[in-house]
């Protein structure tokens, strides 16, 4: 075979791989959640200099809710076809917290979340 057909093949294949892999909007938020729920269960247990992070766990399963209900409102996942992009608007500021691509969600890092945890207080 000519080699032009088989870049062809091979360029088609992996453009449909990325197409099938893209992750949707649900992906995102259970993603989101999880660095979230993490980061406020780390905030708690120190600010509380609790060793055995009882009290990390416990603000993390009550900001729970808080959570998703923040997410379901704010985030906004926008899909190109190969990659997918969440973004939070607050107030006249859009900032990206996470990218899809490949079926996984990389999200910004647990240190930007706790600078902004930090900023609300």
């Amino acid at each position: 075979m000519n080699k032009k057909v088989i870049a062809l093949i091979v360029g088609l294949f992996v453009f449909a791989l990325l197409v099938t892999t893209c992750p949707d909007r649900q992906a995102h938020q259970d993603t989101l959640k999880a660095v979230v729920a993490s980061c406020v269960e780390n905030s708690v247990a120190e600010r509380t200099q609790d060793s055995s992070g009882v009290f990390g766990l416990i603000g993390s399963v009550l900001s729970g809710p808080f959570i998703d209900a923040f997410l379901d409102a704010k985030l906004q996942v926008h899909n190109y076809l190969v990659v997918s992009v969440g973004q939070i608007t607050l107030g006249d500021t859009t900032k990206t917290v996470s990218v899809g691509l490949l079926n996984h969600v990389f999200t910004c890092s647990t240190a930007d979340i706790d600078q902004a945890m930090d900023s609300d207080r």
